[in-house]
This record gives C-alpha cells, structure tokens and sequence, in this order.
C-alpha cells in the first residue's frame, strides 16, 4: 500500500501474508486483540492500534503512532532500524520493546505505562529514552543494559528492580519526584538528577564502580554510594543534606562545585581523600575521611 491503511474490526485482527505499507496505519480494534507478527512485515509511516493484547514485528524500524491498549503490549523491530514514537502511547499491560543489536529506542512522547516495561535485545542496545507521565520502574523484568546513552523522564517516582548498566550519559528528568537507583550492582558512567528549573525531590543512586554526578539539582537530600571514585562534572544543588560513599580501598571523592543547603557527610576506606568545595557554609555530619580532606567553603565557613 503506498497510502494509509485503515483496519476497523469488532475481533481479533491478525495477519496471513506480509504488509508493505508506506503510508500511516491504524487499527481500531477496541476491547480484541492484534497480532501482526510476521517478520517480514514492513510499516514505513506510524502504525497506532486501539485494542487489548496487542503485537507487532517490522523487518525493519517501526514508528509507533497513538495507540491505546488494555492489554500486553509488544514491539519488535526485526534487524535494519529503531523503535521510535509519533504518538502518544497509554498501555495498560506490560510492554515489550525489542531491536536488534546496536539499535536504539526512543519513546519521547507523553507516554503512560501501567505495566511493566522492558526494553531488550538479542545483542545490545544503544540508546534508550523513555518518557511516562507517572510513576516509572527501570528494569523491572530484566537487566537493562546498554552501550550508550539513557534518558528517563518521569511524572512520578523511579525506582529499579534489577541492574543498570550505562556505558554513556544517563539523563533523569522527575520534576519534583523521588529518584531511588539503588541496586548495588548498577554501573553508570555520568548522571545527572533534574535541572537548574526541574528539581527532583531527592536522590539516592548507588554504582557498583566508579561514577561522575553531572549537573543536578534536588530539593532535598543527595545520597551517592559508589564502589570507586565519586567525582561531580557539574554543579550538584542540593536542598537537603549530601552524602557521599566511595567503598574502593582509596577511593576518592572530588566534590568540586556544590551548592549544599544541608549537612554534607563523606566516607572514604584505607587512604582515600576526599575534596569538597561548596558555595555556601559547610556543615559537616557524621564522616570517615582515611586520607587528606580538602574542604572549601567559598562563603560563610
């Protein structure tokens, strides 16, 4: 078809042959389910589908278009592309989303996932973006883990069930929200909670090694708990009190551009140093520092 293609159905909608469509497709098929799984399926305009249990596979990348489903959710991109959205997505069930290896998926609109959602690959992803307009759980059914970038917008808490792995950047974005990372087998690179205009409302990340804080800002407290180094690539605003442990035999800690409101307590283990330079006046809690402690309060004490 090189147009649209229109499905309205009171059943199950399924599919015998391929489908070539160049156009956008939409399936209405209220309260059924729709199984379009034929790996030979090649939808190049936005596919939107109103049903329960709904699936779909592309040979090759596929555009998600508005799509509300009561049910299970799955979204296969067969080899050749990525999974991206055109349209807002409100899935009640769990969603699968699966590419093939060195591809990326990017869900940035204004999303609502009930369910669980997991994102997979026979090989590994690249990158992956998400946005939910409430709360989000990562890696809930599985172990997420990327070569890339990862960027989560959320309109409510987030949390992880199982491990993170992040290679690249990972981008948090939870207005007001509380963000708990704390499996102790994640693995970022450099994270960053909120923004300057977007805070969080409190932070506690956990890395299995050693992990940079980018720009961040969180109305109240800041907990970082890292196997190695903590270093911070940005300006780190916290409302609340800052806690920072590295568990490394000498690991180190280099806290050079905070603005902290509230106590700040740091643990280091065997000879590690810690470096701390705060805005404001520094009001040190409970801390083990084995090494030399550089501490700079550029105004008050």
């Amino acid at each position: 078809v090189s147009g649209t293609y229109s499905v309205t159905a009171g059943g199950v909608v399924s599919d015998s042959g391929d489908l070539d469509i160049e156009g956008a497709t939409t399936i209405l098929a209220s309260g059924s389910n729709v199984v379009l799984d034929r790996a030979t399926h090649d939808f190049t305009g936005a596919v939107g589908v109103t049903g329960a249990a709904v699936e779909l596979v592309d040979a090759n990348g596929i555009v998600l278009g508005d799509s509300t489903v009561s049910g299970a959710y799955q979204v296969t991109a067969t080899a050749g592309g990525d999974i991206t959205d055109a349209g807002v997505l409100d899935i009640d069930g769990a969603a699968t989303f699966t590419a093939a290896n060195g591809r990326s998926i990017t869900l940035d609109s204004s999303n609502t996932f009930s369910g669980t959602v997991a994102f997979s690959s026979g090989g590994t992803l690249t990158n992956v973006e998400v946005k939910d307009t409430t709360a989000f759980v990562l890696a809930e059914t599985a172990n997420l883990t990327l070569s890339g970038n990862l960027t989560v917008t959320t309109g409510g808490a987030l949390t992880d069930t199982n491990v993170i792995t992040v290679p690249g950047t990972t981008t948090i974005t939870a207005t007001g929200q509380v963000v708990d990372l704390d499996h102790t087998s994640n693995n970022f690179a450099t994270i960053l909670f909120g923004s300057s205009s977007n805070a969080v409302a409190s932070v506690e990340v956990v890395d299995t090694n050693a992990i940079a804080i980018g720009a961040s800002k969180s109305t109240g407290n800041f907990t970082v708990t890292a196997g190695d180094d903590v270093t911070d690539s940005g300006t780190v605003t916290v409302g609340g009190n800052l806690s920072v442990t590295t568990s490394a035999s000498d690991g180190l800690i280099n806290m050079g551009t905070l603005e902290v409101d509230g106590t700040i307590a740091l643990t280091t283990n065997g000879d590690g140093a810690a470096t701390v330079v705060n805005d404001a006046e520094i009001d040190f809690a409970a801390s083990t520092v084995g090494g030399a402690l550089s501490a700079t309060a550029t105004t008050g004490n």
